[in-house]
């Protein structure tokens, strides 16, 4: 039996060209293919692209090629008006509606032996190909037409078992006398040009593109709603899962008590969001107020150097005690109150330790009741400090318990990871599930993150280098600064937002950022709640996929 393609024939609809491929398929021999209902899309230099369909295309190794064009019930000839005709089962006669099938025959031989002719050498030289008509429910009758050849015609006296053989072989021989045997990697060419094996690939800077649009706009219909929320109030705790656009929320906030002509301090914990927000702010966008955004750590260190305070950079409480008493001591003593804010706004309020918010208190100026105090925080990336403290006389918590950043998968895998409840917007872009690589060796995980990232900014995938973060966990520092000092990586946060290299940085370093495409390299297998803290903070970062390499 001869390798039919395609292989069920029940999925062919035309009766006529179903009784064809019975019968090739009962009578040809097994080293023959046979082809049916191939589509082709051939150039012409006069009309340009030409669409064509071959019923039939029979690859014999001794004999050749021949093409079988099918007309099913009864049809016949006007020699007159040079027209075939379609006759019903009342007599009537009328126009095919398809070409002349033997200038269709014609024409699909000459389409199969350029086509082929491209990768087989010679091919129109050196082999047979050649074309056949197929009437398996009409007989013919009388003189033929020049343009026809009794060899050529397979009738409905042939298209039966004991006589299709026979001629097909009339056929293939009315074409060419030698014949060249077709070799096994030559059958193999027409196999692969005829029906070409090809992949249709994500291209995942298109995907990214149209998952951005999405999330922005559901980013967009977050903050607006929330933004009416906290405009009713002066203060404000407001606390969001991961991807729920605290942030952006915030950032608004900020902007918008700034030109209200309000001095505005907007603080946070990494000094990395510090720099993205500062950058984000445009210029003009605040026309009469002050908005100043720092980090903690800055913003302290920044004024003890402005007053002359000694900065012990080795005590082991600077930061829980001696950098907040001065903060307080300095914002109560020496700050003038044209120097002090009406709104203070906080992101990453979980990291903040409690000293940290009376430090805080004396920046304020105005009356207590005409003071603004917003804290946005997320009690789950608590990766600094034992427990979250707020400060006092702040609203009960508003929760932001729909995630509008992350893909639908990512988003529920980080729900899962911590057993909490973080919803999806209903239009949030699907995604596709984190894709975890095993490895076996801290320089083998490190080398297939740079490989993976390699792979998605090359000319395939086509990201952009700051679309894709190396975030590590677990991974000590000498390591990671080595991935981040080679070609194409960097582990400085401007220069990758500047897209001059992969982002290559500790997890919490990213905490409050976003990358479309993050690669967590997680050395540690540990189940320490502080561990899993570290893994939803890096998780959630990945907007629309995450990749997770690990140790066995």
């Amino acid at each position: 039996m001869p390798r039919m393609i395609p292989e069920n024939l029940d999925d062919i609809t035309n009766s006529d060209e179903l009784r064809v491929a019975e019968l090739l398929r009962d009578i040809l021999a097994d080293d023959v293919i046979v082809f049916h209902g191939r589509h082709l899309l051939m150039q012409s230099k006069s009309i340009g692209l030409m669409p064509a369909e071959v019923d039939f295309i029979i690859v014999d190794p001794r004999q050749g090629v021949l093409v079988v064009e099918v007309k099913g019930g009864e049809v016949r000839y006007n020699t007159e008006s040079k027209k075939w005709m379609h006759v019903d089962k009342n007599g009537n006669q009328s126009p095919l509606s398809s070409r002349d099938p033997y200038d269709q025959a014609n024409s699909n031989m000459h389409n199969i032996n350029r086509l082929l002719d491209v990768h087989i050498p010679n091919f129109k030289r050196k082999y047979r190909c050649g074309y056949a008509i197929a009437l398996p429910y009409s007989r013919f009758e009388g003189p033929l037409p020049p343009n026809m050849n009794a060899s050529t015609l397979i009738d409905a006296r042939a298209c039966t078992q004991d006589a299709m053989a026979n001629a097909l072989n009339t056929a293939f021989s009315a074409w060419k006398a030698e014949v060249t045997v077709l070799s096994d990697a030559e059958i193999a060419t027409i196999i692969d040009t005829i029906t070409p094996v090809y992949t249709v690939k994500r291209d995942l800077y298109a995907q990214f593109g149209l998952y951005e649009d999405t999330i922005h706009v559901l980013t967009e219909e977050q903050t607006l709603i929330y933004q009416d929320l906290l405009d009713s109030q002066n203060k404000a705790a407001i606390a969001g899962v991961a991807g729920s656009g605290k942030t952006l929320l915030a950032k608004a906030k900020a902007l918008s008590e700034a030109q209200k002509g309000k001095r505005v301090l907007f603080l946070c914990y990494n000094k990395a969001l510090a720099e993205w927000l500062n950058s984000s702010v445009k210029i003009g966008e605040i026309e009469n107020g002050y908005l100043h955004i720092d980090n903690y750590h800055h913003f302290v260190a920044q004024l003890c150097r402005d007053n002359g305070r000694a900065w012990p950079h080795n005590d082991e409480n600077l930061w829980h005690e001696y950098a907040p008493n001065q903060l307080y001591d300095i914002a109560f003593n020496l700050m003038s109150g044209q120097d002090k804010f009406d709104t203070i706004i906080v992101d990453e309020g979980q990291d903040f330790h409690p000293n940290w918010w009376a430090s805080l208190a004396p920046l304020f100026r105005g009356n207590e009741d005409k003071q603004c105090y917003y804290v946005f925080y997320d009690p789950n990336q608590n990766i600094y400090q034992g427990q979250v403290v707020l400060p006092a006389g702040l609203t009960q918590p508003y929760p932001l318990r729909v995630n509008c950043r992350n893909t639908k998968r990512i988003s529920d895998y980080c729900a899962q990871l911590l057993g909490i409840d973080m919803r999806t917007k209903k239009f949030a872009p699907e995604g596709i599930d984190p894709i975890y690589h095993q490895t076996t060796s801290l320089s083998q995980a490190l080398n297939r993150a740079q490989q993976l990232a390699m792979t998605m900014i090359a000319e395939e995938q086509r990201l952009h280098k700051n679309q894709v973060a190396i975030l590590c966990i677990g991974v000590p520092a000498k390591q990671m600064n080595a991935v981040a000092a080679q070609h194409g990586f960097t582990g400085d946060h401007k220069q990758w937002r500047n897209n001059e290299g992969v982002l290559v940085c500790a997890a919490g370093a990213f905490k409050g950022l976003e990358s479309d495409l993050v690669i967590v390299v997680d050395i540690d297998s540990r189940k320490t709640p502080e561990l899993i803290s570290k893994r939803y903070v890096a998780f959630s970062r990945a907007k629309f996929e995450l990749h997770v390499v690990t140790l066995n």
